[in-house]
């Protein structure tokens, strides 16, 4: 075993069989396709590492953007919300030094990337990474600050209001009117942040410090105490002003034009950050490119070299020897053909020998069978051509009966397959349906139980149109809800013929239609002929009632709609004729009928209701007609079939 393959080693390096210089072209071709594929696998992990580079930097810009908007939301909500002052605790703080952390990590993991490892993106990333924490440690004093100076009895606000109160409760013969304008000063400027405030509540503190000291039924300790009060009111009120100075009284002012100014900068910086390494990633990317597109130059020119390697070897003597061959057959192997010398230790060299030890032996017998080889051609050609068109014949009725099994089989089963997955589709849709809507009943209810609590409880008439929209989009929810479950009764449910009672169940249908709408109840003029008691299903009239009624409701134009209900011996009659908007020509007479359908844009339906009325018609093996006058009336005619009165 060792032997051969140190033997079949030896050939391959030398090359002297057909399949020594195959395998040493596959070989070479073998590698040039694995040095390929290496490059090309280079090629996609520096493309994946560059687009991870060009994600970090988009990532960094989305968490700048949510730090802002997280920012804002701070200011909006948590500097009027006491809980924050007491503890110091926010959510929006939570979330935005965990924006913060996450852009340090991806600039962080940026600065790794040897593709912008030069001098100019370091310093816009470095120029970044400084602005961040300038405006981070801006936002922490501003934050700091904001907390100081409190909110109603809290912080600095807070201790104001307490030193006047207390001055307040202190003495009853104290001026009420120049407390309150102190007051007045106090809340001008908390509201307005105008210094010019803190200079009239300075002159109203010194008309109050004077008119303390000169009235005379105030006792001097009780002077002192005042005094002392007030000159701590004072105090209280020059730093809450200071605070509001280091916070900025305007926003391009103290902490917040500082924050104001830093933002722009990282905004700026994050710009230019982003259009070098862009623009660098770009140019790595299209010498990737440009280094693949000469590998493939390379892989291309081999491929050719290879071609032609084989072409010299092989092609030439192989095509000598069939050109002879070809000759010796095109001459029926007649005397006088000479057979190339090829003069190789391969394959090729053996088999030119054997070709000519093969033609001189069948010369030698070409004598002996060339009388008897005519008889037998004469025999054997009309044979031939007898079994061949016989075979033909055969096969091709073959084919053809095996494909049309094979087809018929195939439709069948595609036929069952595809029946057994629709039924397992409508079965899951209507049940998902059923399922939904039943489930977001009650939180709709819910919902709409709380708008109704928050309505008792807003005084605000913005707050009070705002739920009570809300509360009209969970009515129309809550009314979409129902219809979902009328389509899975319509669908699912079996029929129960039963006597019932027509006016029982109109009256169903208007209570249901009374909870969906607001209407005058003289809007329906409702005639009745025939008998009062009939015997069909009661759930599908009342859902075909229902929806008619709607239907008049919604498209009827505050007109009265006409409504007669005739239950003859075998079949009921259904006619409502309402002034309404009428339909459209093109819409008549079956898209109107169709699902989720619109006939008009200013329709504040949801496009279900006629398909409803349709479906359960038919499935009561009843008939509707439709009529339809554009601008003036619609009149809807169904015809129920009715079971025998039950006794």
């Amino acid at each position: 075993m060792i032997l051969n393959r140190k033997r079949w080693f030896r050939a391959l390096l030398r090359g002297q069989s057909i399949k020594a210089k195959m395998a040493q072209t596959f070989l070479a071709f073998g590698f040039s396709i694995v040095l390929l594929l290496a490059a090309f696998a280079w090629y996609f992990y520096q493309g994946n590492r560059l687009n991870t580079l060009i994600q970090k930097l988009h990532d960094i810009e989305s968490n700048l953007l949510k730090a802002e908007r997280v920012e804002r939301d701070f200011f909006i909500y948590e500097t009027r919300n006491l809980d924050f002052f007491i503890k110091g605790k926010s959510i929006f703080l939570d979330q935005r030094k965990k924006f913060f952390k996450d852009i340090r990590q991806d600039l962080g993991t940026l600065q790794n990337y040897k593709e912008i490892q030069v001098e100019n993106v370091k310093q816009e990333s470095q120029q970044l990474i400084n602005h961040l924490s300038a405006l981070d440690q801006s936002f922490d004093r501003l934050v700091s600050f904001t907390r100081k100076r409190g909110f109603k009895d809290i912080g600095l606000e807070g201790k104001m209001r307490q030193l006047i109160h207390k001055i307040e409760e202190d003495s009853s013969a104290l001026d009420l009117g120049k407390i309150l304008t102190i007051r007045r000063y106090e809340k001008d400027f908390i509201i307005r942040k105008d210094t010019q405030y803190l200079a009239k509540a300075k002159i109203a503190l010194r008309d109050l410090e004077s008119y303390i000291q000169e009235s005379l039924n105030i006792s001097s300790e009780k002077k002192g105490n005042l005094l002392k009060q007030l000159n701590l009111y004072e105090n209280t009120f020059e730093e809450l002003v200071e605070t509001e100075k280091q916070i900025g009284l305007e926003a391009n002012q103290g902490l917040k034009g500082n924050i104001r100014t830093l933002s722009i900068l990282v905004d700026k910086d994050m710009e230019r950050l982003s259009q070098k390494v862009i623009s660098k990633a770009r140019a790595v990317q299209s010498n990737l490119q440009l280094l693949m597109y000469v590998l493939l130059l390379l892989a291309f020119i081999l491929v050719i070299s290879m071609g032609l390697y084989i072409a010299r070897q092989l092609g030439e003597p192989i095509s000598r020897l069939s050109q002879t061959i070809y000759q010796i057959i095109e001459l029926d192997f007649k005397e006088g053909i000479e057979i190339p010398q090829i003069e190789t230790r391969n394959e090729i060299g053996r088999l030119a020998r054997d070709v000519k030890v093969m033609y001189e032996k069948l010369l030698t017998h070409n004598q002996e069978i060339e009388v008897q080889s005519q008889e037998i051609s004469q025999q054997r050609d009309l044979l031939v051509r007898q079994n061949h068109d016989i075979l033909e014949a055969q096969e091709e009725i073959r084919q053809v009966n095996e494909k049309l099994w094979n087809w018929k089989d195939e439709l069948e089963k595609r036929v069952e397959e595809r029946t057994e997955e629709l039924q397992k589709t409508n079965d899951e849709l209507d049940f998902f349906l059923y399922r939904a809507s039943h489930d977001l009943k009650g939180p709709v209810a819910s919902l709409k139980g709380l708008i109704q609590l928050a309505e008792l409880e807003v005084e605000n008439k913005t707050n009070k149109l705002f739920l009570q929209r809300f509360d009209d989009n969970v009515h129309q929810l809550n009314r979409l809800l129902d219809k979902f479950l009328m389509i899975f009764e319509v669908h699912h449910d079996e029929l129960l013929i039963q006597n019932i009672n027509l006016k029982d169940i109109w009256q169903n249908s208007f209570e249901q239609l009374t909870a969906w709408h607001n209407f005058s109840p003289n809007l329906f003029q409702i005639q009745w002929e025939g008998n009062e008691i009939c015997a069909t299903d009661a759930t599908m009239l009342e859902i075909i009632l229902l929806n008619l009624a709607e239907n008049a409701l919604l498209f009827g134009r505050n007109y009265p709609c006409t409504i007669i209900i005739t239950a003859l011996p075998n079949e009921l009659i259904l006619y409502f004729k309402d002034r309404g908007e009428g339909i459209p020509p093109e819409f008549l007479p079956n898209r109107i009928f169709e699902m989720f359908f619109r006939g008009s844009e200013k329709s504040a339906g949801n496009g279900l209701g006629l398909y409803i009325v349709q479906k359960a018609v038919e499935k009561l093996g009843g008939t509707i007609n439709l009529e339809s006058i554009l601008h003036k009336q619609t009149i809807f005619s169904i015809a129920i079939p009715l079971s025998p009165f039950k006794e």
